[in-house]
């Protein structure tokens, strides 16, 4: 930018939402120095996510725009990451979103021949200036996902995480109820809500307790996301059913990545109480369609027709004799994910109210149909 070329700063627009109220935060432009312009923020909730428009608007060609994406931590104190979009020619980005997940997804026009492109519908441009769509990952270096919890009802849910990494691990921890709408909880560690920045230390750990709003309240099933941006995390979520300050219910759910087949061994005589569980999590925001299919202890495909549709975000926790409906069965299920989906989940094998995790294989055998 020349010297003789004007640059024209709106007040920028500044708020954070919670529970979906936004709450507007006082802030100004600040020029640093004669190349450098900040922006100053007053007072927020730094527990909260902060978004910052600058509403920018030039006031001369200046030949070579590109629109750019930047990605601010929880604290609205450091970058995630900041890139250029564009080419040899304008460029302008004119809306922004994010989803759940940490997916930007930017939409804006183009003047350039030669804008960057990744499995494009239209691979080059057509007339004097394009639309474009982009999708920006997250930017995560670790995610993992719990496909089960349980809050209300007397349930509650201790996520146990830590890291083995030699810098601090920030992220977030991001809870979901079964219909994929933040599963709204009240924790002593975080405070109210389904979306939590966390931080660990190098070698530590940090155990979170989540339950319902108000003690009262019934049962409800959900799922769970961490993203961190930096050190070695991992962890265990665990589900607890107290009954008068007796614990007789306990399952820890181990962390799963996503997969397009789930295959699950199962040894249930229901007469017993000797059961399997299983809880799967569509972690995309695409609707899923999952297919089930039965197979005996000899390779032998003994059901292929049950189903399992899951929108984004959606989740579902069941026992496969509901699927099958045979009180006793000896053999695997094997989940598998259509048109190229994918999903989170866990087995559990449940005998008197205990539960045992069981481990989940993600893949099938060769045999079995997709």
């Amino acid at each position: 930018m020349d010297e003789k070329d004007e640059l024209r700063l709106s007040k920028p627009l500044i708020y954070q939402e919670r529970d979906g109220d936004r709450s507007e935060i006082a802030g100004e432009h600040v020029v640093l120095n004669k190349r450098d312009v900040g922006i100053r923020v007053k007072k927020y909730d730094t527990a909260m996510p902060l978004v910052i428009d600058p509403i920018l608007s030039y006031a001369t060609y200046l030949g070579d725009w590109d629109a750019f994406v930047t990605k601010l931590n929880n604290a609205g104190d450091a970058l995630v990451y900041s890139t250029f979009l564009g080419g040899n020619y304008m460029d302008h980005g004119w809306g922004i979103t994010v989803d759940a997940f940490g997916n930007a997804y930017v939409t804006g026009e183009t003047e350039s021949t030669n804008f960057p492109t990744a499995n494009p519908f239209q691979a080059s441009k057509s007339i004097n200036s394009d639309a474009f769509v982009v999708k920006i990952g997250a930017g995560l270096v670790s995610e993992f996902f719990f496909p089960e919890i349980a809050v209300g009802g007397g349930w509650s849910t201790t996520f146990e995480l830590c890291n083995t990494g030699s810098t601090t691990t920030t992220g977030n921890l991001i809870l979901k109820d079964q219909q994929g709408d933040p599963l709204i909880i009240s924790s002593s560690e975080l405070g109210t809500g389904s979306s939590f920045p966390i931080s660990i230390p190098p070698g530590g750990a940090i155990f979170l307790n989540v339950g319902p709003l108000n003690p009262t309240d019934p049962p409800k099933d959900g799922w769970a996301m961490a993203e961190f941006w930096e050190g070695t995390p991992s962890g265990v979520a665990t589900y607890r059913f107290d009954s008068e300050g007796d614990v007789t219910a306990l399952a820890g759910v181990l962390p799963s990545q996503p997969m397009r087949y789930a295959t699950i061994t199962v040894d249930d005589i229901v007469s017993q109480d000797l059961i399997t569980a299983y809880a799967i999590a569509n972690q995309t925001s695409e609707n899923l369609l999952v297919k089930l299919c039965f197979v005996d202890t000899e390779g032998n495909v003994v059901n292929d027709t049950s189903t399992i549709k899951l929108t984004p975000g959606g989740q579902t926790a069941r026992y496969f004799f509901q699927d099958l409906n045979l009180s006793e069965f000896k053999g695997t299920i094997v989940l598998r994910a259509q048109s190229g989906g994918s999903f989170v989940a866990v087995g559990l094998i449940q005998n008197q109210e205990l539960f045992t995790v069981v481990p989940v294989e993600a893949s099938k055998a060769p045999q079995i149909p997709d």
